[in-house]
Parts: structure tokens; C-alpha cells; sequence
């Protein structure tokens, strides 16, 4: 399941990261140490992005991701694949305690993550909402349509 939902992006997110921390360094060198969690953190972006992309291709009743079924269309996968996205999502504070524990931002990144996926996901149900709106508003619309022009 991992391997099938994680890699395979462009990487934009994650790899912004690592050139994000660069820049706050001011031409420092990383220490291999902040390289490191970078790199934690960078996975954590990406296996967040994959939860929503797995629980979105769902919801929108997509066939193809990153030129691949989606992971619900594979074959005995099916709607296990939210649990699956659940599990993706849940592995990001375990990465975060794992390796941030003892920073003095460890609870700013929770809460950080934390805020993306509430507004994300709020998003997506507005974007659904509006959807289904619109659907209805033509659907209606067409009926008054036919109505009128069967007159």
C-alpha cells in the first residue's frame, strides 16, 4: 500500500522543504542532523498528500492517479483503501514523535499538520457541496428547459 500511494509524485512539496530550511540557514550548510529531519519532515508532507489523494480519488469516483488505478480500483483493495488513507494519515505523528519529541517545535508541527488537513479537508467539502449544488441547479434548470421547448 505504501509503495503503491506514496512515491510516484513530482515531490514538490516535500522537496521544498529541504530548500526551504537552506534558505532560513542563510548559505550555512546543513548539518547532517538537520538533514535528516528535513528528510522526516519532507515524508511526513508526502504521506499526507497521499491520504488525501487516496480518500479524494474515492470521493470523486476517479479511475487513474499518476497513470496507475487508483488504489480502491485495484483488485481486492476496493473500499479497504479508506482505512488505508486513515492509516497514512496516522503515521504522521508517529514519524513527528519519533524524531521531534525533544524540539522546542514539536508541538508547533502537530498542530501545523494538524491545521493543513482540517483545511484541506474542508475544502474538499465545500468543493463537494458546491458539486452537488451545481449538478442540481442544472439538472433543474434543464427540466424547466425541456419543459418549455415540449410546449
Amino acid at each position: 500500500m505504501l509503495d503503491y500511494n506514496v512515491p510516484g509524485g513530482k515531490l514538490n512539496r516535500g522537496l521544498s522543504v529541504i530548500d526551504s530550511y537552506k534558505l532560513l540557514k542563510e548559505g550555512e550548510e546543513l548539518t547532517d542532523d538537520e538533514v535528516f529531519l528535513a528528510s522526516a519532515l519532507r515524508w511526513c508532507i508526502e504521506w499526507l498528500e497521499a491520504y488525501f489523494l487516496v480518500l479524494d480519488d474515492i470521493m470523486d469516483n476517479s479511475h487513474t492517479r499518476r497513470g496507475k488505478p487508483c488504489w480502491f480500483r485495484v483488485p481486492k483493495v476496493g473500499m479497504i483503501a479508506v482505512n488505508d488513507g486513515i492509516i497514512l494519515r496516522n503515521q504522521i505523528p508517529r514519524i513527528l514523535r519519533k524524531h521531534f519529541k525533544d524540539k522546542k517545535y514539536y508541538v508547533d508541527l502537530l498542530d501545523l499538520f494538524n491545521e493543513h488537513k482540517f483545511r484541506t479537508e474542508h475544502i474538499c467539502s465545500l468543493e463537494a457541496l458546491a458539486l452537488c449544488r451545481l449538478r442540481t441547479f442544472l439538472f433543474c434548470n434543464c427540466q424547466c428547459i425541456f419543459k418549455r421547448l415540449d410546449s
